[in-house]
C-alpha cells in the first residue's frame, strides 16, 4: 500500500520539475529536451502503473474495511490513465525510443522526432497527466490513511 503511494508521489514530484523546467526555459533545444523528458516519465508510469496498482495491491486493500470501496475509487481514477494510454501511447513510444533510450541510432530520425515534438503541447499533456495523477493520488492516500488506522490488520499474525 506504501509503494504506491510513495511511486504515485515520486512521479508526481518528477512531473514538477520537469514541468517547470519546461514552461520557463527559454532556449529551444533545451525546451524540446525537457518536452522529452516529460514524455519519458508520463510513458513509463502509463506503463508501471497498472503493475503498481495490480493483484498484490488490490488484496492489500482489499483487507481494509472499506477496502471495496476504496479500489472502486481507485479504478474511477485508473479510467484517466487508460484514456491517456489510449491516446498517447504510440508518440510516447516513439519518442522514448528515438529520443529517450537512443533505441535508434539514425540521427536523422532522431532529429525528426526531435523537431515533430511540440513542447506546448507536451505542457498540455502533462498538465493532463498530472491532474489525473494527483487524482489518483487522492484515492491512494485515503488507502494509505486508512491502513494506518487498521494497522492491525497488517501485522504479522494477520498474515
Amino acid at each position: 500500500i506504501w509503494n504506491a503511494a510513495g511511486y504515485i508521489t515520486l512521479v508526481s514530484f518528477d512531473m514538477s520539475v520537469v514541468g517547470e523546467l519546461l514552461m520557463f526555459e527559454e532556449e529551444e533545444w533545451k525546451r524540446r529536451y525537457h518536452a522529452r523528458s516529460a514524455c519519458l516519465v508520463i510513458y513509463e508510469a502509463l506503463a508501471d502503473l497498472p503493475n503498481v496498482l495490480g493483484g498484490k495491491y488490490r488484496r492489500a486493500v482489499l483487507r481494509l474495511p472499506t477496502g471495496q470501496a476504496l479500489l472502486n475509487e481507485i479504478a474511477l481514477a485508473q479510467k484517466e490513465f487508460s484514456k491517456l494510454r489510449g491516446e498517447q501511447s504510440a508518440a510516447l513510444k516513439e519518442i522514448r525510443s528515438y529520443v529517450g533510450a537512443h533505441r535508434d541510432n539514425s540521427a536523422w530520425e532522431q532529429l525528426r522526432v526531435i523537431f515533430d515534438l511540440q513542447p506546448s503541447k507536451v505542457l498540455r499533456l502533462s498538465a493532463e497527466f498530472d491532474a489525473a495523477l494527483n487524482f489518483l493520488g487522492q484515492k491512494t492516500q485515503a488507502v494509505l490513511t486508512e491502513a494506518s488506522n487498521n494497522h492491525q490488520l497488517y501485522s504479522t499474525s494477520a498474515g
